[in-house]
């Protein structure tokens, strides 16, 4: 399953990063949603399901 994901604006997202990994337990929703003016670094890993905040 592809997943879906929301970015906001002005957040920057470097190289190797994971978006929307899938977790280990059953979810609804698999989307993850970026605020706004997020910094996701290098070696991230960003799980489906998740919000990371504006600021």
């Amino acid at each position: 399953m592809k997943p879906r994901v929301r970015k906001g604006p002005d957040c920057e997202i470097d190289r190797g990063v994971l978006l929307g990994y899938p977790p280990a337990r059953k979810i609804v929703d698999a989307s993850l949603a970026i605020g706004a003016r997020a910094r996701i670094r290098s070696g991230s890993v960003l799980y489906g399901g998740s919000t990371i905040g504006d600021d």
